[in-house]
C-alpha cells in the first residue's frame, strides 16, 4: 500500500500541477529534492514535467484524504491536457489520459503521435507582474497559473498586458526538481516584450481563445470546408482557392503576429500549415493554428460577388511616374491583386520596371481611362533621380516641384532630405575609395622596394598596414611579400612509431586482463582506453599506431560475442552449483533481451543441448 502524505498545500483554481508540487516541497521539512519525490511519488527517478506529467495516480492516492477534486479533473483542469488533444480523436485523448495516470516511462506521452509539432513551447516559465503582486498580497505566496505556461499565450488576459519571462527555465537541466514561483526569480521588467497596441489587441484575443482550450465544456470544430465555402473561398471546382486565402490572411494577421505565434505562411510552399489545415487533414495541428484560422473564418466578411472582379480590364497598365519618359504609357504587363486590411475590399498593386509601385481601387472614367492612385508604394530610382535633379539646379520651389512630379510639397521636403542623404553618403564613399586606393599604392611601393617579411613591413609603416586590414583585408593578404606564406615544415613532435610499440604491449596485457573478469566485461576499444587513462589518444590517434590498432580490431568484441561469452560463464556457473541450465534461467542471469542475434540463440540452444 502507499504511504499517505501528512499534508498537502491548498490546490488554487488556476495553478499548473507542476506548481502545486513546487509549493509542497517548499512548505515541507524536505532538504532534497528527491526527498519531495520520494513523498509524491514513492521514487527519486520521477520526471518534474510541467505540461503532461505521468504517474498521476500514485500520487493521487498520496493526496486523496485531502482533496475533494477527482483524479480526471484535476488533469483535465491543471494541466496542458485539453490544450494538447481538444483537436484530437476521442481514442487519442484517452490513451493520453491513461498515460497520464498511470506510466511510469520518462518522456512517454511526448513521444506518442500526435503530441509533437514544429511549434516550440515557452523556454521559460511566465508570469503577470499584476497577478503575482495580487497573488502574495492575497495568498501569501505567488504560483504558476496556467494559462500563462500556454504557447501562443504572451498577454494576461485579465490585465491585457504582456505577460514576462521568469528565469525559471521550463525544461531545466535538472529534470527532477520542481521550481516555484517567487518574488526573486519574477523579477518585473527583467525578460519583457512591448507589444504595439495593434499587435497586443490580436495576442490577447488568441490568447482568450487558447485559455478557452482548458474548458471542459468547449467546442471546436476542426473540418473548416463548410466555412471556407460560406466566405467565398471555394473555387467553382470545389478546391479551396489558395490563393485568395493566402491574401485575406496575410491582410486579416500582420507578418509580427505570425511571427511571434511561430505560424508564419508561405503561399509558395507547398508543406505550408495553411494549405494543410484547409484540406483533408492527414496529421494533427498545432492548437494555437487551429486557433488562428478559426478566428479568421469567424471574423472575416463574405467574399462572395466580388472575389472574381477585375475592375481594371486586361493589361498592359499604365505608369503614373511623372518624372519618367514612359508617362502613362501601357509598359506594365500585371497587376497583382491584394484584400485591403482596413476595408476588406480588393485593391490593385501596379508595379512598373522602373521602380515606380502605387496602389489603385478603381478606374478614372473618362477619355484616358487610368487608375486612380490611392497609395504609392515605392517611388523607385527614376523619380528620386529627378528630384535631385530639380532640387541642384535651385531654380524650382518646393511647390514647383511637387506639381511636376505629381505629389504634394510635404513629400518632396521629406524625399527631398533622403536624396541629400543619399548624395552625402555617395560622397563620402568615393571618398572612402579614393583614400582606400592610395592606401594600397602605398603599400605596393613598400612591397616593391623591400624585400622584408611581412612583419617587417608592417612595422615600416604601421598606419597604412592597419587601414587595409580593417577596410580590405582579402586584398592585403592577396599582397603580402612572396614568402610570407610559405611556412616551414614542422617536425612531428611525437615519435609515432615508438609509441606504437610501447602501447602494444599494454594494450595486450591489458586485453588478458579484462577477459579474466569475472563476471564477464565487454572489451571494447573505450574500456581499454579508459582502463589504461589514453581513452582520447586512441579514440582519435589510433590510425597512427597500426599495431596497436590492428590488435585492438581483432581483439575488441561485437555486441553479440560478449553475449556468447556472457552465456558461456553463466553457463558454467550454473553447472558448478549443479543447477539446471534453464533457457529462461540463462537468459535472465546473462541479463538478455528477446531480440537476440542467431549466433546467441545457436549458443544457448548447444548450451542447452
Amino acid at each position: 500500500m502507499i504511504p499517505q502524505l501528512g499534508f498537502i498545500p491548498r490546490l488554487y483554481n488556476d495553478e499548473l500541477l507542476y506548481s502545486w508540487f513546487a509549493r509542497y516541497h517548499v512548505h515541507s521539512p524536505n532538504e532534497s529534492i528527491k526527498e519531495t519525490m520520494r513523498d509524491l511519488f514513492d521514487k527519486e527517478s520521477q520526471l518534474a514535467v510541467p505540461d503532461l506529467p505521468s504517474n498521476l495516480a500514485a500520487f493521487y492516492q498520496k493526496v486523496s484524504p485531502f482533496i475533494t477534486i477527482k483524479l480526471d479533473e484535476l488533469i483535465e483542469k491543471h494541466t496542458f491536457y485539453y490544450y494538447y488533444t481538444r483537436f484530437t480523436s476521442m481514442e487519442f485523448q484517452v490513451r493520453v489520459l491513461e498515460l497520464m495516470k498511470t506510466s511510469e516511462e520518462l518522456g512517454a506521452i511526448h513521444l506518442i503521435g500526435g503530441m509533437s509539432s514544429e511549434i516550440k513551447e515557452k523556454d521559460f516559465f511566465y508570469f503577470c507582474p499584476q497577478c503575482l503582486c495580487d497573488y502574495s498580497k492575497t495568498l501569501g505566496e505567488p504560483y504558476w497559473k496556467i494559462q500563462h505556461q500556454l504557447p501562443g499565450v504572451l498577454v494576461c488576459t485579465i490585465h491585457e498586458c504582456e505577460l514576462q519571462k521568469s528565469n525559471v527555465s521550463f525544461r531545466p537541466i535538472n529534470r527532477h526538481e520542481f521550481v516555484a514561483a517567487r518574488n526573486d526569480n519574477c523579477i518585473d521588467k527583467a525578460f519583457k516584450e512591448n507589444f504595439i497596441p495593434a499587435e497586443r489587441s490580436v495576442l490577447l484575443k488568441i490568447a482568450k481563445k487558447l485559455e478557452l482550450l482548458l474548458s471542459e465544456n468547449s467546442v471546436h470544430l476542426t473540418n473548416y470546408k463548410s466555412q471556407l465555402a460560406e466566405k467565398g473561398f471555394l473555387k467553382d471546382s470545389g478546391r479551396v482557392d489558395q490563393r485568395l486565402l493566402f491574401e485575406r490572411f496575410r491582410a486579416f494577421y500582420s507578418e509580427g503576429i505570425l511571427q511571434k505565434l511561430q505560424s508564419n505562411v508561405d503561399y509558395y510552399d507547398e508543406s505550408c500549415w495553411l494549405k494543410a489545415i484547409t484540406r483533408k487533414h492527414r496529421k494533427t495541428f498545432h492548437p494555437i493554428r487551429h486557433v488562428l484560422i478559426s478566428t479568421f473564418l469567424e471574423e472575416t466578411s463574405n467574399m462572395n460577388g466580388y472575389k472574381d472582379k477585375d475592375p481594371f480590364g486586361s493589361g498592359p497598365y499604365p505608369c503614373l511616374n511623372k518624372a519618367s519618359s514612359h508617362y502613362k504609357q501601357p509598359v506594365i504587363n500585371k497587376v497583382e491583386f491584394i484584400i485591403c486590411a482596413r476595408t476588406n475590399k480588393q485593391i490593385g498593386l501596379f508595379k512598373c520596371g522602373c521602380g515606380f509601385e502605387y496602389y489603385s481601387k478603381e478606374v478614372k472614367q473618362g477619355i484616358d481611362s487610368l487608375p486612380i492612385i490611392s497609395k504609392i508604394k515605392d517611388f523607385g530610382p527614376v523619380w528620386k533621380g529627378k528630384l535631385g535633379e530639380l532640387i541642384s539646379t535651385r531654380k524650382h520651389s518646393y511647390r514647383e516641384i511637387a506639381r511636376i512630379l505629381g505629389v504634394d510639397t510635404k513629400t518632396v521636403i521629406k524625399y527631398t532630405n533622403l536624396v541629400k542623404n543619399e548624395i552625402v553618403f555617395e560622397a563620402i564613399s568615393v571618398k572612402k575609395n579614393d583614400l582606400l586606393n592610395e592606401r594600397k599604392q602605398v603599400w605596393l611601393e613598400l612591397l616593391k622596394n623591400n624585400s622584408s617579411s611581412i612583419t617587417e613591413l608592417r612595422g615600416l609603416n604601421q598606419s597604412v598596414y592597419m587601414y587595409l586590414y580593417r577596410n580590405d583585408k582579402d586584398w592585403l593578404k592577396a599582397n603580402y611579400p612572396k614568402n610570407a606564406h610559405a611556412r616551414k615544415e614542422a617536425k612531428p613532435r611525437v615519435d609515432w612509431e615508438e609509441r606504437d610499440i610501447f602501447y602494444l604491449q599494454l594494450v595486450k596485457e591489458k586485453i588478458k586482463e579484462l577477459l579474466r573478469l569475472e563476471p564477464p566485461v565487454r572489451v571494447t576499444i573505450s574500456r581499454i582506453g579508459a582502463n589504461l587513462g589514453i581513452r582520447s589518444l586512441l579514440q582519435k590517434n589510433l590510425s597512427k599506431l597500426p599495431r596497436t590498432q590492428e590488435l585492438i580490431l581483432q581483439r575488441t568484441e561485437t555486441i553479440e560475442e560478449f553475449q556468447i561469452r556472457r552465456v558461456q560463464y553463466i553457463s558454467n556457473e550454473l553447472k558448478n552449483n549443479e543447477e539446471s541450465l534453464a533457457d529462461w534461467k540463462i537468459r535472465r542471469l546473462a541479463g538478455l533481451k528477446n531480440n537476440l542475434g542467431g549466433s546467441v540463440e545457436e549458443a544457448i540452444s548447444q548450451l542447452i543441448n
